[in-house]
């Protein structure tokens, strides 16, 4: 009985190494190409809102015919900067006539 499981053990051993031997190995072939740098193009689309982080309401002391207009769309103004000029020349007017009003009251008093 062990000359039977030696020869079998043996055959055992002899198809391990056939199997092993007789596995086809697949190869794939592939072909290689150069890389090669080409440019690209950002693209970026989207839609949407755009709001200011902060709004200020401006306003004048009197109203006017606008003449000059000092600052543009976007620019960073301070307290008190002029940023508009408006027409004078009626507040002139009436300034000159109030002037004289005062002098003839002044004339008149003394």
């Amino acid at each position: 009985m062990a000359i039977v499981v030696s020869i079998a053990v043996i055959h055992l051993m002899v198809a391990v190494v056939w199997w092993r031997t007789q596995r086809v190995i697949l190869v794939q072939r592939v072909t290689a190409i150069s890389s090669r740098s080409s440019a690209a193009t950002p693209l970026l689309q989207g839609t949407g809102y755009v709001t200011a982080r902060r709004q200020a309401t401006v306003s004048a002391q009197v109203t006017g015919v606008l003449v000059q207009l000092l600052i543009e769309e976007g620019d960073t103004v301070k307290a008190g900067q002029v940023i508009v000029r408006l027409d004078d020349s009626a507040l002139r007017t009436e300034l000159n006539t109030s002037l004289v009003s005062v002098e003839a009251a002044a004339a008149q008093l003394g």
